[in-house]
């Protein structure tokens, strides 16, 4: 019986061009969270200091027609407090009567919204 020896490389490359198959547009959008819906995220406010152990300083950054409504909410879905800010006001928020943690600060303004996380020390 007379028999070939075959020798074996893995020398196969592919030399073909990328082939575009999928075309994804994204879009950047400021710091937040939530759903996208007809709302429109945008900074309507800041806040400082971050992280705090006794205040937050709740500042309106955007000139926009109308009131802000702002909400302090614990991570268990707590409302906390509840306010109102006029464009161009500053309102200080005492946090004495929380614990440390993490809390979600929610800015809403007809459809834009703004959510941010504070942490008090």
């Amino acid at each position: 019986m007379n028999a070939t020896a075959i020798s074996a490389k893995a020398s196969n490359y592919d030399f073909n061009q990328a082939v575009q198959t999928n075309t994804a547009i994204n879009e950047l959008v400021e710091f937040g969270t939530g759903v996208y819906n007809e709302s429109k995220l945008i900074s309507l406010v800041k806040s400082y200091p971050n992280p705090t152990d006794d205040e937050i300083i709740i500042e309106v950054i955007r000139n926009i027609d109308g009131p802000i409504d702002f909400s302090l909410v614990s991570m268990q879905s707590q409302v906390l407090q509840t306010g109102m800010l006029h464009p161009q006001e500053t309102k200080r928020i005492s946090l004495d009567n929380l614990p440390s943690g993490i809390y979600i600060l929610k800015a809403t303004s007809g459809v834009a919204y703004q959510t941010l996380l504070m942490v008090k020390d």
